[in-house]
């Protein structure tokens, strides 16, 4: 009796374990910068449709990452602190391999930065008069010549 259990467990796993397997899909990369240069410690995030569950990898130092999925639609967003985010949505059949090698460009800055200056000459001990200039002693020397 024993013998039947094991043997028909076992038949069991061999039966059931590539069906599984089946189910599940892989996508993978390699992230670049516009020199193809690769990006390193990139997050790679997935979030299948209609599920709270998200699924997540860096990219290593070659800029590569891999992520094994359950098959499904996948919204997918790569993002890194220096580069402009991307976000793609991709359909991932069950037993399929799907290569995304995105481009990441650098982050335009967040606001512009204007610097003005409006300066007077400030009279005053050790201060130069118009022309004259102040020696490293804080003696005031006449026009430079």
């Amino acid at each position: 009796m024993f013998t039947r259990l094991a043997v028909l467990a076992g038949m069991l796993v061999f039966l059931v374990s590539p069906s599984l397997a089946q189910t599940r899909a892989r996508l993978s990369g390699r992230l670049s910068d516009p020199s193809g240069a690769p990006i390193a410690g990139a997050l790679v995030v997935a979030q299948r449709s209609g599920v709270p569950n998200q699924y997540r990898a860096s990219t290593g130092a070659d800029g590569r990452y891999e992520l094994e999925l359950p098959s499904g639609r996948y919204s997918v967003r790569i993002s890194d602190p220096a580069f402009a985010a991307v976000e793609r949505t991709i359909e991932l059949r069950a037993g399929a391999r799907v290569e995304w090698n995105p481009e990441l460009v650098l982050e335009p800055l967040a606001s512009p930065v204007t610097v003005t200056a409006d300066a007077e000459p400030m009279p005053g001990p050790g201060a130069a008069g118009p022309g004259g200039h102040v020696t490293a002693e804080g003696k005031q020397r006449g026009p430079r010549e």
